[in-house]
């Protein structure tokens, strides 16, 4: 993420901001932030994933003779809240609000995934050892105070620009 110019990334918001789609997807219980673009053409879906560091897909493959194949790329997770952070002053306000409601979301919910992985039995046991109780209570209060810390700097962020906003 850090090999691109301001410009490249500029470029990056403004086709995110025109062709791309910021979501808060949800499946099952797990949240997670999603970036996708799909549009027909391969070279410029190619080019975005290079830079956020993934794959194309085919979306969906044209039924009628004269329409165009469809590409996608998708990124999830932390990656994709990375990525939002860093075309965020370069979104317009109608986007740059959905971002925000993303990373608010996204500083405020743990990840259960991780703690599903450390919390799980392992080689078929019925229980987990003490030192992987630790472990796991350990990652909770750090998790706990990273979560705090995240949502104290959106908040923070938020009411920045509520504030630069207002006529005094």
């Amino acid at each position: 993420m850090t090999d691109w110019t301001e410009s490249e990334v500029a470029w990056l918001a403004g086709l995110l901001e025109g062709e791309g789609c910021f979501l808060w997807r949800r499946i099952g219980s797990h949240h997670y932030p999603q970036i996708q673009v799909c549009m027909t053409d391969h070279d410029i879906v190619e080019r975005v994933a290079k830079m956020l560091g993934n794959s194309v897909t085919i979306a969906k493959r044209p039924k009628v003779a004269n329409h165009k194949q469809m590409w996608c790329t998708a990124l999830h997770g932390q990656k994709a809240a990375d990525w939002m952070a860093v075309v965020l002053p370069w979104l317009g306000e109608r986007r740059a609000a959905k971002v925000k409601e993303i990373l608010a979301n996204q500083a405020v919910r743990p990840n259960y995934n991780r703690l599903n992985a450390l919390a799980k039995p392992r080689l078929g046991s019925r229980f987990i050892s003490q030192a992987e109780r630790d472990a796991i209570t350990d990652w909770l209060n750090a998790e706990q105070t990273y979560l705090w810390l995240m949502a104290e700097k959106v908040h923070r962020l938020v009411q920045d620009e509520y504030i630069e906003g207002c006529e005094i």
